[in-house]
């Protein structure tokens, strides 16, 4: 398991990279809570990059233009580029190309897929919020079992305040920022758990409509980090609160849910599960899965 540290200190008031000695956190970390395998320190040359925009595709490349540098890129033809997306290029005046997992310091392999800026911030304003510095803490996983309160960020910012007297950033102060528009009921749909799964809470609410599009950059960068897979805005939030809080949460398109029943269990053994990647994986009887009322549509454990 990866925890970023800058995302940590998200969750400590007062509190920058610049205070922390991760030689001696991990030293305090391994003597009071669980073992810390490794930690890397990385960075992020954010003026080697620009955001450039797909503007046609022909038989073997795609032709994009930076705002930023007032300049035309022809790259090699990728199978996920769509025209009028945005794109990270790697620019050194001298061989442009696609930035990679591999440049946000990921160990995943591949091309980063489309991505979303705030508006008015393509030409290069979306620098002044990347994080180019970071520690990433890795963790051996078996450490952890018997603490589910560290599954996530907060977690271990919760860990750090305490070992350091640093004060902890309520969750009132820290979602204060974040408007909420409030839903109501979950109207026809219904969720249960079955009886013996290992599942003491299921919540679900409904949107009657989202804004989907390519994953925000500030969020897909902290996700790449941690080597999570890139997918698309909705997707990766619900990554984001798992990795942030440590709950799991689900996305699922209503118009696909034929029962409107969502019942968390455990799988059969043999049912066949389509996984976002395109794969398909085969379930046993110790899988805990969230199913739309006997059809299997999410892995849950």
């Amino acid at each position: 398991m990866k925890l970023s540290l800058a995302w940590i200190l998200d969750h400590i008031h007062g509190v920058s990279l610049a205070d922390i000695n991760p030689a001696e956190l991990v030293k305090n970390l391994i003597t009071a809570t669980c073992e810390v395998e490794a930690y890397q320190e990385i960075s992020f040359e954010v003026d080697r990059f620009t955001l450039a925009r797909c503007e046609s595709i022909t038989a073997d490349a795609a032709h994009c233009v930076s705002p930023e540098h007032n300049r035309r890129y022809q790259l090699p033809l990728r199978a996920d580029v769509i025209p009028g997306a945005w794109y990270l290029v790697f620019d050194d005046r001298r061989a442009p190309r696609w930035a990679t997992y591999a440049d946000w310091s990921s160990s995943r392999e591949g091309l980063l897929p489309a991505l979303t800026v705030r508006s008015g911030e393509e030409a290069g304003g979306w620098k002044e919020h990347a994080e180019r510095r970071d520690i990433i803490l890795e963790l051996d996983n078996k450490a952890i079992t018997h603490r589910p309160d560290l599954w996530g960020h907060r977690g271990f910012a919760r860990e750090i305040a305490a070992l350091y007297r640093y004060d902890l950033t309520s969750e009132e102060r820290l979602y204060s920022d974040i408007p909420v528009r409030h839903t109501g009921s979950a109207g026809e749909y219904n969720c249960a758990i079955e009886p013996a799964a290992p599942c003491k809470r299921l919540a679900i609410t409904t949107l009657a409509s989202i804004d989907q599009g390519p994953s925000f950059l500030p969020m897909a960068h902290r996700l790449a980090r941690l080597d999570a897979r890139i997918h698309d805005r909705i997707v990766d939030t619900t990554n984001y609160v798992m990795f942030d809080i440590g709950q799991p949460m689900h996305a699922f398109d209503q118009r696909k849910l034929a029962h409107k029943q969502l019942k968390a269990g455990f799988a059969h053994s043999g049912e066949q599960l389509p996984l976002l990647d395109g794969t398909t994986i085969t379930l046993n009887s110790t899988d805990l899965v969230i199913r739309d009322g006997a059809t299997p549509i999410a892995l849950a454990g």
